[in-house]
Parts: structure tokens; sequence; C-alpha cells
């Protein structure tokens, strides 16, 4: 699930089970003690979800369905690191093409739900904007003239009373002169010196950005509640309670009001009159304990919830530390796969310095139990997204920059300086052959164009004793060499062509005339990014995305010919450890889980 949406569950119980302890508390704690913790629920249910505080094994609710049986992921084609055989002209825009809008996983319904999430967000935020508009107008319309304690506006509409708006204080025009001006403006005034309005525009900004609480709304309700209880109740100095009750019941009649002012109305007089008449108890320490006991069930609510913000504060680096061994392990959510369930899929060996060891794959997909190999890589990998390799399905075209960098053009020829070109090296039928690799040019350090050659070779040895013989003509062909070209945005790769140099040498029996051609074979995958974060990679027919949330890998994308193959969910612990991979067919069902344990050094 989105984190935000549960980020939302998470103040939207923790403000239930606050309010839950208002409605317990309000029986027998003063107005002033009820306005405090009112406002603390408000700012405690959107600072619980933050503390961080989780159970080790958080409570979670599946609603997902059982995959077909004969469901399927289908698997990408191994890519050498980093040729492939994909011609150059098919490789374009398919980054940039058009998916069949059923596949298009960034507009799924979680987005389309934020979507109409945020409108919603915004129009109650105009709303506010233009009642403060509305108290603005009314200042403008009115007459300013002074009072007892400060000066107050009188307004001019027939149903209006009372209100105030911060220290602004607006008295109806039909009551002047009469008793009731004195009593309202001293209970605006009250209204005005405890700063009433702040907790009011609280409320109205709590509602907006979690319009879709319920109890947001009720608290609210109550906050405005009591602050007409506590300016009722200080009215009582000055005034006779049951001359005071009989004039809210006169005036229960008022109309206007604007949503973010403290307006002199008798909503709720019922209410507000048995208040005035019922002696409450100051037990302010007994309220703090009972405030201390719902704080610690709303944290306690918010850590049986899988985090949310795990990955908000999380340090994958420092999370990484002292890191001994990594472990995947398999289990299958089809019927016909489950014999694999717990086994491991590889295993990922560190030094104590937190370089990489080795990795032994145990199984890939689709997920056939073998006997482990040692994984290669053709120069040491980023220990920090090893993990991301380990649930046994190819990263493709993407796997240069996941494992080494954003830079890895630069490794790649040092690495090629230092042992024989991978693709040639992958032929194995020419490992003794001796190549040299140049650059031809360089953009801010980083290699324009590698060429590899085979040297020390005449061609003619190859025509006098490695001719293949067919019927009339005879004919050799070897791989000459390899030929790497780059182009960059801002150091980054966004364009890798690799091509084999292959020599062809032809014999023509009848004429006795030999010739030798030499042809390259190119491929090019284009690369695109977020900020440093790789988002897409494109070869050929084969599209890869990646999604990000707090620099950490969240989701990534699959497609063949504009058709999603299958895309995988990240999750991640609140240090920011990977803890799980779910993977996910073409259905959108999920197929496999992959878990990640973790063993580490003992600290000395």
């Amino acid at each position: 699930m989105n984190s935000f949406f549960i980020y939302l569950l998470e103040v939207s119980g923790a403000s239930a089970i606050l309010y839950f302890g208002f409605l317990i508390l309000a029986k027998s704690t003063s107005v002033k003690f009820r306005r405090l913790y009112l406002l603390s629920c408000l700012i405690m249910s959107v600072a619980i979800p933050f503390s961080g505080l989780h159970l080790s094994s958080p409570l979670t609710l599946s609603f997902q369905e059982q995959p077909r049986a004969s469901s399927f992921i289908a698997t990408p084609s191994p890519v050498a690191s980093p040729v492939s055989t994909t011609s150059m002209d098919e490789a374009p825009e398919i980054a940039t093409a058009a998916l069949p809008v059923e596949q298009v996983s960034n507009l799924e319904t979680g987005d389309i739900l934020l979507f109409v999430y945020l409108i919603g967000v915004t129009f109650f935020l105009v709303r506010i904007v233009i009642s403060m508009y509305g108290v603005f107008r009314l200042m403008k319309s009115a007459e300013k003239v002074d009072g007892e304690f400060s000066s107050f506006f009188i307004v001019d509409k027939e149903t209006f009373t009372g209100a105030s708006f911060f220290h602004l204080i607006f008295i109806g025009k039909s009551l002047l002169n009469t008793s009731k001006e004195s009593i309202i403006y001293r209970h605006e005034h009250v209204h005005a010196t405890r700063w009433h309005s702040l907790d009011l525009l609280l409320s109205e900004v709590y509602t907006a950005v979690f319009w879709l609480n319920p109890i947001g709304w009720l608290m609210k309700g109550q906050i405005r509640l009591n602050t007409e209880y506590e300016a009722d109740e200080a009215m009582m100095n000055h005034v006779d309670r049951k001359a005071y009750s009989h004039m809210l019941i006169d005036l229960s009649s008022t109309l206007y009001y604007e949503r973010v002012s403290n307006f002199f109305s008798a909503k709720s007089v019922k209410r507000r009159i048995e208040s005035l008449h019922t002696f409450r108890e100051h037990r302010f320490y007994r309220g703090l304990v009972w405030t201390s006991l719902f704080y610690g069930l709303a944290l306690l609510m918010v850590a049986c919830v899988e985090p949310w913000e795990g990955s908000r504060n999380a340090d994958p680096i420092k999370a990484m530390e002292n890191i001994k061994t990594i472990t995947t392990r398999f289990t299958s959510h089809q019927s016909d796969t489950q014999e694999k369930d717990d086994r491991v899929i590889a295993v990922a060996y560190y030094h104590p310095n937190g370089t990489i060891d080795r990795v032994d794959q145990h199984m890939t997909y689709p997920y056939n139990y073998k006997n482990p190999f040692r994984r290669e890589f053709w120069t040491d990998p980023d220990p920090i997204n090893v993990p991301l390799i380990m649930d046994g399905l190819e990263l493709g075209a993407s796997e240069n920059n996941t494992l080494y960098g954003n830079d890895w053009s630069v490794k790649y020829f040092e690495m090629i300086q230092k042992k024989q070109h991978p693709a040639l090296r992958l032929t194995g039928l020419w490992e003794s052959f001796s190549y040299t690799s140049t650059v031809e040019g360089y953009e801010e350090g980083l290699p324009l164009k590698i060429v590899t050659l085979e040297s020390g070779t005449d061609p003619q040895v190859y025509m006098n004793n490695l001719l293949i013989h067919g019927s009339g003509d005879s004919y050799y062909q070897r791989p000459k060499g390899y030929e790497d070209i780059f182009e960059y945005t801002d150091g980054k790769v966004v364009m890798y062509s690799g091509a084999f140099i292959r020599e062809t040498g032809h014999y023509n029996s009848s004429t006795g005339e030999k010739s030798v051609e030499t042809s390259i074979d190119r491929n090019a995958i284009r690369y695109s990014y977020e900020g440093d974060n790789i988002s897409t990679v494109s070869q050929g027919n084969k599209l890869y995305r990646f999604f990000y949330e707090n620099e950490l890998l969240k989701k990534s994308e699959y497609f063949i010919a504009g058709k999603m193959y299958h895309y995988k969910e990240h999750f991640y612990s609140s240090d920011g450890l990977r803890t799980r991979t779910e993977i996910y067919n073409l259905y959108k069902e999920l197929e496999f889980t992959i878990d990640y344990d973790y063993e580490f050094y003992e600290d000395e």
C-alpha cells in the first residue's frame, strides 16, 4: 500500500484512541484541561506515526486473492554485462513509447486515489482561505469604535450577534445600547484574549489535510464547543448564571458566522447551559495519568501497523554496517510451486569492512533448486545494492547502474585494463587471444568510446588453418574485438551502445579467391534518471521502470513490447534494511515473496 495512505490510517487510528480518551475525561475534567487535551489530540495524532516505534514482527492483514495455478512470470532474457545482440535500429524510443493503459502501473488505483485525496485537501484549504477573506471583508465593511477593553467593529447585519477572530471583535448593530451588548462584548473579549481562534484555525487545517478522517471532524466540533464553554465559564464572574442562560436562548436564531472565527451563537445552547450548571472538579494530575494511558495506547496501535515511514529516516549505509551474510529465501503463492518454499535463493558474504566477498546463487527463475554457483561480477559491486540482485530475477540492462553506480563506464574501462573484456571473455573459445583496449575521447573524465581489438594474429593464419569446409566454399568467423560507445548527461550514462566486431574470411574453391570482411553487430541501451536515481532503462523492446521513496527503491516493473511481464514491490525496515520483495505477474497477482535474513558480525 502507498506509504502515505498507511500514514493516514495511522493518524486516523491514533486520533480515534485519543478522542475516545477525551469522551472519558470530558465528564471529570475542567474546560481548560479539555482544551489542552483536544489540542494535543490534533498534534499527537499527527506526530505519533513519526515515532518510529514498531514491533519487530508487524501485524499485517492480506486480502490478496490466490493466484491462478496456471499463471506465470516471464523471465527477462539474460543480458551479458554490458552487451546484448539487439540491433541499434530496434533501440530507439521505447522508454517514451505509449504503453497500454491497463499495463501502466504508475496510473494504478492508489495513484488515482491520491490525486482525488489531494483535490479534497485543496478544496478544504481554499475554503479556509475564503473564510479568512470573509473576516477581512467583514472588517472593511464595519465601523470601528472604542470598547471597554479594546476597540471593536459594528456589523450591520440583521442576524449577526457577535464574533471574534484573534484580536478582532465584531458586535451586531442591532444589539448596541442594549443590555446584551456588554455581555457579548465581554464574551468575545474572552475569546480574543485566550487565543481561541488559534484552536479553531488548527482544527480547520487538520480537517482539511485529514478530511477523510471522521474523528477529525468530531474533534473540530468539540474544540469549537469547548471554546464556548470556556468563554461562558469566564462570564460567570460578570453576569448572573440564570440571566446569561436566558440570553443564550434568546439569541438562538443566530445564523451568520465564519468557520475560522469565534462567533456568539446559541447553537448547542442546551449543552452550553448544562455546562454552566454542572460543577466539575479540576483533577489536573489525574487527567494527566489518563492522558498518558491513551497516548500509550495510540503508540501501541501504531507499533502494530507495518511501518509507513521506515524509509523516511532510514540510513541504508549505516544499516548495512557489520553485516556478515544476507540470505534470501523463497515463498510461493502458487499451488504448484509451494514445494520450493523456504529454500535459499542466494547468499551474499561480506567482509568485515563492508565490501562483498562473494555471492552464491542457489536458484534463479523459475526457481528450480540447483547446486549453488558463484555469481560473477566484472568489478567490485556496490555492497548496498547487492541485495537487489538476490531475488533470482535478472535486472538486465539496468544491472550496471545498480551494481556499479551511475559512472559505471569509468569502472568498466578500469576493469577492462586489468582483465579481458567481459563480452569477449564470455565467448569462451578465444580466451587465449590477446586483446588491447583503448579509449577514443573523454567527456569530463568519462570515456566516450572504448575499442578492444585482438592483436598479434594475422588473418592469414585462419585462412590456412581454420577453414570450415562446405560445398565448394570455405569460410571462418571470429570475434575480432568489441566497441563500446557512451553518451552522458550530467555525468551519468544516458546511452550505451555495445558492438561485436566480427571478422569473416571467405575462400571460393572454384575461383581460388580469398577475402576478409569486418562487420559490427550493434545494440543500444538508453537510460533516464530522476535526480541521481535511475528511472527507466530500455533495450530494444524491453523496458525497466523504477520507482523510489525517500531514495529507496520501492517498486520496479519489467515490460516486453509494451506489455508488463512482472513487477516487484520492495519493503524495508525502519533502519533501511531490505526485508522482503514481492513479485507479481502480468495479472497483478502476487506469485512469490522473497525474504531477506541478515547475520551480523559481533561487535568487539
